[in-house]
């Protein structure tokens, strides 16, 4: 996912966030297939399918696993493990999502803000990275002078606005709007090292996520991080 990169002065990341990604996967992976489908948490879940090629196969298994009756239900979890060990990673040939941007925070520890464009009403989701938390932001409010006119920010207010770094997705496609040359601090070793800390930061979206009270609620969380795919 190129867009990321652009925030990055040339040579200050050694780590391909994409491969990172991709082992988190695997890592989940097991995370997931060590389990009872029903005892994992949704958001886990839903993350995991939302990585995988196979993505509406699995919904269908997992939902297969919770509607079934008792005799028939080892038979379905056998069936949703299955289907857990054969799925794919499917962020390839430059390909992004939810979770390569996780990767990108961690490894890179630089936050930005990722904005979703509405195509048909124009209108901005913002979502920020930030260090330790990835959240839905509130619209920002602009201050007014006496005469009513915007107020400018001083540099120092410049140079800590978290959204002075951004990109955004319409319509499935992810480009850059604005910050570069940054000088990262990138960790000295990769994803397998920090899975815990890669899997602790992509929860904290959990809380954000509007979720159903009734219905696949699963289907609708995989459908929510869904949205930050792009090409």
């Amino acid at each position: 996912m190129i867009a990321v990169h652009e925030f990055l002065r040339k040579g200050t990341l050694h780590l391909e966030i994409a491969r990172e990604d991709a082992l988190a996967y695997e890592k989940l992976r097991l995370l997931i297939y060590e389990q009872s489908p029903l005892s994992v948490p949704v958001f886990d879940m839903a993350l995991f399918i939302s990585m995988s090629m196979e993505c509406s196969s699995l919904l269908q298994a997992h939902e297969r696993v919770r509607n079934t009756d008792k005799a028939s239900q080892e038979t379905a979890k056998k069936d949703f493990a299955i289907k857990v060990l054969m799925s794919h990673y499917r962020f390839s040939e430059g390909m992004g999502g939810f979770s390569q941007m996780c990767t990108f925070l961690l490894l890179t520890q630089h936050p930005f803000v990722c904005s979703i464009q509405d195509h048909k009403t124009q209108n901005l989701s913002q979502i920020m990275y930030g260090p330790s938390a990835v959240w839905m932001m509130e619209p920002e409010v602009l201050e007014e002078d006496e005469d009513g006119k915007t107020k400018k920010k001083t540099k120092e207010e410049e140079e800590n606005d978290p959204r002075r770094f951004e990109i955004r997705i319409r319509k499935g496609v992810v480009s850059h709007v604005k910050g570069r040359n940054h000088k990262c601090a990138p960790l000295d070793s990769g994803i397998v090292d920090h899975f815990d800390k890669w899997l602790a930061y992509t929860r904290t979206f959990r809380s954000s996520l509007e979720l159903p009270q009734a219905g696949n609620t699963l289907a609708a969380a995989a459908g929510l991080l869904m949205e930050f795919d792009v090409q």
